[in-house]
């Protein structure tokens, strides 16, 4: 991996802890929003170190949110709108983004 693309990792991770994500509709994702999914799903990384802002550099950290993001599974039946259009603008932005790192 060049110094380029840990930059651009690590950039897009701080554009996902930073409340930036919007998707083209003008839905806002913000942290606690990420920590919802990433929680809900039982999933078992250290959300809040994923998400701590105080650690800009690091690279692996910020590959495995995004990485998490792309991963999240379908939201379940039953859940609200608002919910599933959060879930699956998580996706796209991780799954985007890890595309943007190849």
């Amino acid at each position: 991996m060049n110094n380029d693309t840990r930059h651009h990792i690590k950039f897009l991770r701080q554009l996902a802890i930073r409340d930036a994500i919007v998707d083209s509709s003008g839905f806002r994702i913000t942290s606690a929003t990420i920590k919802e999914h990433l929680h809900h799903d039982g999933n078992i990384i250290d959300v809040d170190a994923l998400l701590d802002p105080s650690d800009r550099q690091n690279v692996c950290l910020a590959f495995a949110l995004l990485k998490a993001l792309s991963e999240l599974p379908d939201a379940p039946p039953g859940s609200t709108p608002a919910f599933h259009r959060a879930r699956e603008t998580l996706k796209t932005f991780g799954q985007s983004a890890l595309e943007r790192t190849e």
